[in-house]
């Protein structure tokens, strides 16, 4: 049960749930669920998690340095020592075959630009761009536009500008977000060193929550939107505002290591989340 503890947070399961945000273009198409869409959303699914996977454990290999001086990632299966440098690397190859051999067995163009794109533009966002300020947190949020664009060209749906910036910013929101949480739980920690300083990501977080809100509303109350899911979807507008307001509560006064500890560990707002997509289900699907 150790060594399946040591896989599982080597290659970060638990970040695979970020992957459901494939969901997102589809719900908001209003397609069916036929047989058709359900394998293709597991094999989105699979690629980007597995291609996630391999770039997490590039990542860990790369920073291997840094991370030991990190209070927090210090406690990763690398940096502790729990699995050595060579079994993490082994680790990856096979992870990497299991990638391949599943693409080969689809033949989908789709599926291999998006592991393609995503797996390189990792791999320059660990050697390169994560050295540069704001640009990192950019590259980052194009991880996730990634994960929305995918179905949309696998499905061949139509192509929603609202939906591609709400996520972007949404996305930047969270990682701003994280490097804030990579500063104050290394505040006493004289080794650790970050592009950012607290103050001016206080504001860069407050003003990323503003404008987001905003699109949302804007979002909301356009007729496209109200034309296609019915005036009831106003009411979506208010969970969004008390999620974002409870995300930046659970930041700022709260410990949390990583984002995705954020989403599943505070209750309300886990609540407030789930609760948005039942209702935004309900008012694509059961109201029009």
């Amino acid at each position: 049960m150790g060594k399946i503890s040591v896989i599982s947070r080597s290659i970060k399961l638990k970040n695979w749930i970020k992957n459901i945000l494939i969901l997102v273009p589809i719900f908001f198409s209003s397609i069916n669920f036929s047989q058709e869409i359900i394998v293709g959303i597991f094999d989105i699914f699979v690629v980007l998690s597995l291609s996630s996977s391999i770039v997490y454990i590039i990542n860990d290999i790369i920073d291997l340095d840094d991370d030991k001086k990190d209070l927090i990632k210090k406690t990763r299966p690398l940096a502790s020592g729990e699995i050595s440098k060579k079994n993490f690397i082994n680790l990856s190859i096979f992870l990497i075959l299991v990638l391949i051999f599943f693409l080969f067995l689809k033949s989908n163009i789709i599926l291999i630009l998006t592991s393609g794109i995503y797996l390189i533009l990792n791999l320059g966002y660990s050697l390169i761009f994560k050295k540069i300020y704001l640009i990192d947190i950019i590259i980052l949020s194009l991880f996730y536009i990634i994960r929305v664009l995918a179905p949309i060209y696998y499905f061949n749906l139509d192509f929603s500008l609202w939906l591609i910036i709400i996520v972007f910013l949404s996305v930047t929101l969270v990682g701003f977000g994280k490097r804030y949480m990579d500063i104050t739980n290394n505040l006493s920690n004289e080794n650790f060193s970050s592009l950012y300083k607290e103050k001016e990501l206080k504001i860069l977080i407050f003003l990323s929550s503003l404008f987001l809100i905003i699109l949302y509303l804007f979002f909301v109350i356009s007729e496209n939107t109200t034309n296609k899911f019915g005036e009831i979807f106003y009411f979506s507008f208010v969970l969004f505002l008390l999620g974002t307001l409870r995300y930046l509560y659970s930041l700022f006064k709260k410990k949390y290591s990583d984002p995705i500890e954020i989403f599943t560990k505070d209750k309300i707002l886990s609540f407030l989340v789930l609760f948005f997509g039942l209702f935004s289900l309900y008012s694509i699907y059961l109201t029009n």
